[in-house]
């Protein structure tokens, strides 16, 4: 008898095992987004779908800045939580949450854009 519960309990416990260890790895698939990481994705034209470099990427709100390379890729340190503002000189300004930068599109700027730019700074 206490040789059946002894290897009920063995048996128990690797399985108890093996379910804790697919738990926690079920964890590390989904980020906290309330832990800083490293957050990488691809910014692009929203018309052509081709990367856009020299995109400055910063978290909203704070002075922390990247920017994307010649292939639109960037890496930045956040929260997912946390807002990503991405800019350019010829798109619209964009804001997208870390957690959901994997792809960011950006706008273009339309000619009334830069004609509205252009009347804001020359009221100055």
């Amino acid at each position: 008898m206490k040789g059946k519960l002894g290897i009920l309990m063995v048996v128990f416990c690797v399985i108890s095992f093996f379910l804790y260890r697919q738990g926690e790895k079920k964890d590390k698939d989904t980020p906290n987004p309330n832990v800083e990481r490293i957050w990488q994705g691809t910014v692009i034209d929203a018309d052509t779908e081709t990367p856009i470099a020299g995109v400055m990427i910063a978290i909203q709100g704070e002075n922390h800045k990247w920017s994307s390379n010649g292939q639109g890729e960037y890496a930045a340190y956040a929260k997912g939580s946390q807002e990503l503002v991405f800019r350019h000189n010829h798109y619209k300004t964009a804001v997208v949450a870390a957690k959901d930068a994997k792809t960011v599109k950006m706008e273009a700027l339309t000619q009334s854009d830069i004609e509205r730019i252009n009347q804001t700074f020359s009221n100055e």
